[in-house]
This record gives structure tokens, C-alpha cells and sequence, in this order.
């Protein structure tokens, strides 16, 4: 017969799962991940190819035929049994048991009663069902419930009931090669079904493990009251198709999975408070396409080995991976208090498709003496390349040296919305002493979004804020044709590219209080889209190019206005115009054909004149009121286009010529 156990029906859930595939720096990579936190290649490989086979139909407790029940009830030391089933032994030493089956059928034992020094041990050569009705184990000498049968463990929460585990401090009951390393213990898979709760307290090593996968169907509460290691720990895949789990350790992590994860649905609270601790951690990639996450790590970051540029450090993480991070849905709020904490840490690709992603991180920079590198905090660290094409992402990060979020790779977005935001000082000093108090060489700066390789913005929002360095910048080159791309910094410049920065379409405002607006160690070609640009007072520019080295602005298109100038010698195939004067902090329109654009000019020293150019003559209105329309941006750099537009007053404009030397005919050299 199919299994219906006379507490409990669990029906069978389904599941769809799609696979995905998985210049030079101005500071050293101090967030460098030791052997211990990565997994190789080949490792990430096997991890997700194990997870291809992943089959919902046979991880169901309702596709499972029962032929046999068994009920074993403990009454402290007593123990009763009651039932029949052929090939099966079932012995009693006190509140030892011992389960010895050889038939090819499918048994389920039903576990009830109390006892504080009672355990249960599997052999069996078939997978078999438990059914936990309300059961109290508590185990002087081993494990509450081990099973060392390779074949699958269908654990069976029924509605309505409570069961409580909790194995021995010190295991003085074992046998020579078996392992047996956690409080429910399972050399086999272990299915989890049903709408009861289950509460585990691992006071040895791990609460639950598994030397095979995981799966989690049904309503199923799980609460890890206690874990000397890991919450959750196994050696292949986890799949969550619903549950609610709740997991704090002080020592390992909350679940550490040395496959994949697949979460689906369900709720998970999980807090870490050791050094280097995760609350999800897995070898192989993660996938997120439902469920409500609140993750949280408060431990320092922890030296592995080496010093000088050779240091190794080991990070606390509300999410790490091995392998790619794929985000299609799903509330997650991760939380890192400790020194270097991350958020997300990313060992592959990161892919962000949906759901809404709120990241902070309040931890110092990490460092092992004053002669080696730092390690620093990170609300999103990924080793790979980033494409966000929906869903949102909001990173806060305020130690030293933090960067909101730092990829490796090549970032690419065509929807969906991310703001990251550094409001952290920089760790350390540079060799040339410009910021920073330590003497030290070594050094980290905090950044809003830092991409080693190309940016490409087809789409969405991208937003970068930084108190002491760039908001936004790319090693490579940057790349906008649509969406909208905001940078703001207090300190330097709002949007910069160390090679060629092209903006073709889209919205795009680099706002820099200390520095360049928008800023290219290349070309800076500006052919289409609204560009709005603040840089601070001379000489820093609004938009600049590296005329330096050689390379050059070039405006051929789009609608632009700037608080500051433009980089001196500019090639300026569409006409710009400068303002005959101007006024920090009044509301500007710009009219350019028939849409209309309005900003405030900044309030602190940033800026310098308007600049304003458009496809057609623009002309400029000073001290007006607006309502309604679209605002772009936000903040100090908030673009309202086509809003009801009064009052003010108009303003002459005269042509601008990049040769100049003024704000009155022309740019301003740096």
C-alpha cells in the first residue's frame, strides 16, 4: 500500500528544476577566500551534475509503499514494541535500540514516548519510513537516531505533534568504522515530510547530517536549538520545497552543503556566531526561486595562513558558494556584524533574475599585523561575472575598506534594480600616504560598485554610493544604452571607467562632491540617452576624459546637463551651451525639444557653471517649482522629466567651446 500513516496523509509535491551554467587594480584582492572556503572546479562540477538527478517523484513519502508498520515507544528506560514485519529485529539494551533489517519491503517505524538516555540505531538494506509521533530522545552515549543504512531515511512529522532530540556531549558508544556525526545521522538520503515540528540539539558535532542529500517537503518545522558544528550538514545536494527552519550555531555553519541547494519555498532564520562561520553554505551552485530568508553571521573573520600579500583569511557569510548564486525569486535579508563579514559570497556567477535582496554588513576591516593585507568586509562578493535581468538588490556596508559590491568578472544588467551603498572610511594608507593614518603599504578602498571587467546597462537600475571612493567603477570598460545608471561620492568621482566610457541611450548621472562626475581613463563618448553630471569645483570636472593620455570627450548625441565643466579639448559635434550664471542649490529646467528636465544645483562646493546640450537648442530656466513627472536618480542627483514645470526665471545661454578656458565661452583644464 501506498504510505498513509493513521496520523498522517503528505501528499506529494512537484518540481521543475532548470539548471543554469554556472586593467590593473588599484589595490591588492584582500578578500582573497582560503582552500578551506573554495571548492576546485572539478568539485563545483561534480557537485551540480550529482544534482541533475535530483527526482521529486521518488523524494515523495506518498510514491512510497508501506508493507509493514512497527511501533517502538520508550518509557525511560523501558522500551515496548509492537507490530510485525518479517526480516526485521528489533532489540533493546535499556533505551538502546537496535534495528536489524534485511526484507527488500518498505518498513515504517513509528517512534513515541520519553526517554533522557534512549537512542535508535538502523541497519537496513531497504530505504524505510520513521514517523515521529511527539517523541522525547535524549542520548547519554551517542546519537538520538542513526541510521547506517545507504539506503534513503523518510522522516514523517505529523501534524499536530512535537519531537525533540539530542545526542550525548561525548559519544562513548560507538563501533569501529562507522560513522556517526551528528545527533540525526544518516549514511543514506533523508526525506523530510509532513506538518509537525521537529527540534534537534547537536551537542557533539553537527545537529543533522546526511553522507548523501537532503530534501524537505511539506510545512516541516525545524528548529536547531543547539550545534557544536553545523546546523545542517551533508555531503550531496539540498532541496527545500517548502518548511520552516530555524538554526543557531556558535561554532560551524547553519547548513553546510557539500552539493547544491535548491530552495523552492519555505522560511529560514539562521544565525552563526562563529569565526568564519556561514548560514548557507554550499560546494555546488545555489538557487533561490521562493521562500523568505532572514540570515545572519556575527563572527570575525579568521586567519588561515600566510602574511604579507600571501595572507589567507577565512570570512563569515550569510550565503556562500563554491559555484554560481542564482536569485529568481524569494525575500532574503542578510545580516553580517562581524569583522570582514559578507553578505552574498560568490565563488562563480552570480544571477539575479527576481525576488527582492536586502544585504548590510557593519564589520570592520580584518588585518593580521601591519606588515600583511587586508581583509575587508563585502555586501556582494562574486568571483565570477554578474547579470541581473530583474528582481532587486539593495547592499549597505559601513566598515573600513567595504565595497557594496566587488565582481571579479564582467557585470551586465538589462533589468531589475541594485543600490549599493559604502559608507565606510579606507582601510589602511596607500604607499603614497594620500589617505588613511597606518604607515602600513597595504591598503583597501571603500566602494559603492566595483566591476574588474566591462559594465554593459541595457536596462534597469544600477545605483552606487561611496563616502571615500568611487560609487561606481569599472576596471575595464562601461557601457550604458539604457536603464539608469546613478553614481554618487562624497570624496571621488561618481562614475568612473579605467578604459573607454560610451553612454548611447539610458539615464546616467555621475554625482562627485570631491571629484569628477563621470569620469574615463579612455574615451568618453557621450552619443545618446540624458547625462546628467556634478563634479566638484575646479579643477575637478563634471564629465572628463583622459586628454592626459592622450584620449578625448566626444559628444555627439543625447541630452546632457552638468554642474561643473566639461574635460577641456572635447570633440563636440552637437552643440553645448554655458550658462550666463548660475546659484547652488535652485531648482534648473532644461527643455530640449518637447521634454523637459529639472535638477538642483548642489548646496556645497561642488560645481562650477551649467553646461546644457540637447539634439535641439535647449534653453534653461532658474528657480522653478515642479510636480509630478518621472524622477530619475534620487537624492541630491534626483532628474525630474516631464513634470508640470512654473515659475522661474529664464537664463541666457552663450555657445561652448572646449578650447576655452572659462566657464563663459569654454571648458576648464584639470
Amino acid at each position: 500500500m501506498k504510505f498513509t500513516s493513521n496520523l498522517l496523509y503528505v501528499s506529494a509535491l512537484s518540481m521543475c528544476i532548470g539548471l543554469a551554467s554556472c586593467g590593473k587594480d588599484d589595490e591588492p584582492d584582500l578578500t582573497s577566500e582560503t582552500s578551506s572556503d573554495e571548492a576546485s572546479a572539478e568539485e563545483v562540477y561534480s557537485a551540480n551534475s550529482s544534482f541533475a538527478n535530483y527526482d521529486s517523484a521518488s523524494n515523495s513519502l506518498a510514491n512510497i509503499d508501506v508493507a509493514a508498520t512497527l511501533v517502538i515507544v520508550w518509557d525511560g528506560s523501558t522500551v515496548n514494541v509492537s507490530g510485525n514485519a518479517d526480516g526485521v529485529d528489533v532489540n533493546a539494551d535499556g533505551g538502546a535500540v537496535t534495528v536489524n533489517s534485511t526484507t527488500e519491503s518498505v518498513v515504517e517505524y513509528v517512534l513515541r514516548g520519553a526517554s533522557d538516555n534512549g537512542s535508535i540505531k538502523f541497519y537496513s538494506d531497504q530505504k524505510f519510513v520513521v514517523t515521529l509521533d511527539g517523541l522525547q530522545l535524549t542520548s547519554q552515549t551517542t546519537s538520538a537516531i542513526n541510521n547506517q543504512g545507504k539506503k534513503s531515511l523518510y522522516i514523517c512529522l505529523p501534524e499536530g505533534t512535537t519531537s525533540s532530540l539530542a545526542d550525548a556531549a561525548v559519544y562513548t558508544d560507538t563501533v569501529a568504522g562507522e560513522d556517526c556525526k551528528a545527533c540525526l545521522f544518516s549514511e543514506g538520503q533523508i526525506i523530510m515530510s509532513g506538518n509537525g515540528t521537529l527540534n534537534v540539539s547537536g551537542n557533539r558535532r553537527h545537529a543533522i547530517a546526511t553522507d548523501d542529500y537532503l530534501v524537505v517537503n511539506d510545512a516541516v518545522t525545524l528548529n536547531v536549538t543547539k550545534s557544536v558544528k553545523d546546523g545542517i550538514h551533508t555531503n550531496d545536494y539540498v532541496v527545500f520545497n517548502a518548511g520552516n527552519v530555524n538554526i543557531t550555531t556558535t561554532g560551524g555553519d547553519g547548513i553546510d552543503c557539500e552539493g547544491a541547494i535548491f530552495v523552492s519555498d519555505g522560511t529560514f532564520n539562521v544565525s552563526t556566531s562563529g569565526l568564519s562561520a556561514k548560514a548557507i553554505k554550499a560546494v555546488g551552485d545555489i538557487y533561490i526561486v521562493g521562500g523568505t530568508f532572514t540570515l545572519n553571521t556575527s563572527g570575525d573573520a579568521e586567519w588561515e595562513s600566510g602574511s604579507g600579500s600571501s595572507v589567507d583569511y577565512s570570512n563569515a557569510a550569510c550565503l556562500k558558494t563554491s559555484g554560481a548564486l542564482n536569485i529568481s525569486g524569494g525575500n532574503i535579508t542578510a545580516t553580517s556584524t562581524g569583522k570582514a563579514g559578507r553578505g552574498f559570497a560568490v565563488g562563480g556567477d552570480f544571477n539575479l533574475s527576481g525576488g527582492t535582496s536586502t544585504v548590510k554588513t557593519t564589520g570592520a576591516a580584518c588585518q593580521l599585523n601591519s606588515s600583511s593585507d587586508y581583509t575587508v568586509a563585502s555586501g556582494v562578493k562574486v568571483k565570477g561575472n554578474a547579470v541581473v535581468t530583474g528582481g532587486s538588490l539593495t547592499a549597505t556596508v559601513s566598515g573600513q575598506g567595504a565595497k557594496a559590491m566587488k565582481v571579479a568578472g564582467t557585470y551586465t544588467q538589462s533589468d531589475g534594480v541594485l543600490n549599493m551603498t559604502a559608507s565606510g572610511s579606507n582601510a589602511g594608507s596607500s604607499s603614497s600616504g594620500m589617505w588613511g593614518s597606518s604607515s602600513s603599504s597595504y591598503s583597501a578602498s571603500a566602494k559603492g560598485i566595483k566591476v574588474t571587467g566591462a559594465i554593459k546597462v541595457s536596462g534597469g537600475k544600477l545605483f552606487g554610493s561611496s563616502s571615500k571612493h568611487e560609487a561606481i567603477e569599472s576596471k575595464s570598460t562601461l557601457d550604458v544604452t539604457g536603464g539608469e545608471v546613478y553614481g554618487y561620492s562624497a570624496s571621488d568621482d561618481g562614475v568612473n571607467a579605467a578604459s573607454n566610457f560610451t553612454i548611447d541611450g539610458g539615464f546616467v548621472c555621475g554625482y562627485a562632491t570631491g571629484n569628477d562626475g563621470l569620469d574615463a581613463n579612455g574615451n568618453l563618448y557621450i552619443k545618446g540617452g540624458v547625462v546628467f553630471a556634478v563634479g566638484s569645483s575646479s579643477p575637478e570636472m563634471a564629465v572628463d576624459a583622459n586628454t592626459e593620455g592622450g584620449y578625448k570627450l566626444y559628444i555627439s548625441g543625447g541630452t546632457i546637463m552638468t554642474v561643473g565643466p566639461l574635460e577641456s579639448g572635447a570633440s563636440l559635434t552637437q552643440a553645448c551651451y554655458s550658462a550666463s550664471s548660475w546659484s547652488k542649490g535652485v531648482k534648473y529646467a532644461v527643455t530640449v525639444g518637447s521634454d523637459t528636465y529639472v535638477f538642483t544645483t548642489p548646496t556645497t562646493t561642488a560645481g562650477s557653471g551649467i553646461v546644457v546640450s540637447g539634439a535641439s537648442t535647449p534653453t534653461l530656466k532658474s528657480g522653478v517649482t515642479v510636480s509630478g513627472g518621472t524622477t530619475h536618480f534620487d537624492g541630491v542627483g534626483a532628474l525630474v522629466a516631464n513634470g508640470t514645470v512654473s515659475g522661474g526665471t529664464s537664463v541666457t545661454l552663450s555657445s561652448y567651446t572646449a578650447s576655452s578656458g572659462n566657464m563663459g565661452g569654454g571648458g576648464f583644464h584639470r
